[in-house]
């Protein structure tokens, strides 16, 4: 089922927002602490760290395998029968079976629908008309799966190495996906965009050159790569590369970095039928590993950066040198949102009171705040 060209797309389905002035300067304002079932305070320590991504499998040992997600922290969700449940959206669930098979079952439960690949969820979002994408690891590469209003799965190979990353999943709001990754060559690093998985429109919109040592680490520390809908057919990319020219504290198998790097949030909105997207930027460092354990070489910090869409643009928040900062897609400036304390995981959650920000600390501690605009 081929996908829909973007510069030929309908105009967007999705009810009318206010936009985010760019002058505007983002808040907050605290919630009363969210309801955490006990399963899910159990696994904190394991889940609730800031590069986390998705949703909390609570496997602790037995034939039980409960799932929770932003959707439902205070009640788990049994996974089908002879499954577990890896990936969630609003609306569905997608289990893997004994034999590897990706399913797919409404939320409210029901039959799970398999797809017969053998293919293991990163991340799913819920797209129009009935539409789920699923980015998921199949032994070799990244692939990206449609399952249609009829749950029939349409199945994509991204060619990207199941090595990279750095790789993120996104639905504009008139209802195209879109995929960025990082790739890297020698030490030149860039982000990769395809709104196209047959490849033809497969783009760089970013890119820094640094040291090949530096790129290496910098890969290996991940990008905190994030992507989200921005305006009717737009889609937001912000990452955190190193770009710190003179860094050599790489380390080595017995020994971690230990010293900071220059590193730099960079941020754009691309739309498909614009030329090339303004990247904004924001100097920042990464740091080292509070504790390593194994056998090296090992990563810098990572700062945990997440995305959402508020008032129709994207946001993308992330920790910053002992504060949690926040910036809209379209502005050139981030402010310092909340004080960072700690590495809590963050991430959002829609309500019908508006955009949440969750932060679950590992002691275990949960935190909530609603996302506001307020005039300069």
């Amino acid at each position: 089922m081929p996908l829909p060209d973007p510069l030929e797309a309908e105009p967007p389905r999705h009810a009318a927002v206010t936009p985010i002035p760019s002058d505007c300067v983002l808040t907050t304002r605290a919630l009363e602490t969210p309801a955490i079932h006990p399963g899910l305070l159990a696994v904190a320590p394991q889940y609730f760290h800031a590069p986390h991504r998705g949703g909390f499998d609570a496997f602790t040992g037995g034939t039980s395998f409960p799932w929770f997600d932003v959707h439902s922290l205070g009640t788990p969700i049994e996974s089908p029968p002879g499954s577990r449940i890896s990936a969630s959206t609003a609306s569905s669930l997608f289990p893997v079976s004994g034999d590897r098979q990706l399913g797919v079952q409404a939320r409210a439960g029901g039959a799970v629908r398999w797809s017969g690949q053998a293919l293991y969820p990163e991340q799913a979002v819920d797209g129009h008309e009935g539409h789920r994408f699923v980015l998921a690891h199949s032994g070799t590469t990244w692939q990206v799966v449609d399952f249609d209003d009829a749950n029939e799965a349409h199945v994509y190979d991204l060619g990207v190495p199941e090595t990279t990353w750095d790789v993120r999943l996104a639905v504009t709001h008139d209802g195209q996906p879109a995929v960025a990754w990082l790739e890297r060559q020698g030490g030149r690093l860039r982000v990769m965009l395809s709104m196209d998985f047959t490849g033809r429109r497969t783009v760089s919109v970013d890119e820094v050159e640094v040291p090949v040592g530096v790129a290496e680490l910098s890969q290996r520390t991940s990008v905190d790569l994030a992507l989200t809908a921005s305006g009717p057919r737009g889609i937001a990319v912000a990452w955190r590369p190193l770009v710190d020219t003179t860094y050599t504290d790489f380390g080595d198998r017995s020994t971690p970095p230990t010293t900071a790097a220059a590193a730099a949030v960079r941020w754009l909105e691309v739309k498909t039928n614009d030329g090339r997207p303004t990247v904004h930027s924001h100097q920042t460092r990464a740091h080292p590993l509070g504790g390593v354990s194994g056998v090296g070489p090992w990563a810098l910090s990572s700062n945990g950066m997440k995305a959402a869409t508020f008032g129709g643009r994207g946001l993308f928040v992330w920790h910053d040198d002992g504060a949690i900062y926040a910036v809209g897609s379209h502005q050139s400036t981030p402010v310092a949102l909340l004080p960072g304390d700690g590495a809590p995981l963050l991430t959002f959650r829609e309500t019908d009171q508006g955009l949440e920000l969750l932060l679950l600390d590992s002691s275990p501690r949960v935190r909530a705040v609603a996302i506001a605009c307020a005039p300069p």
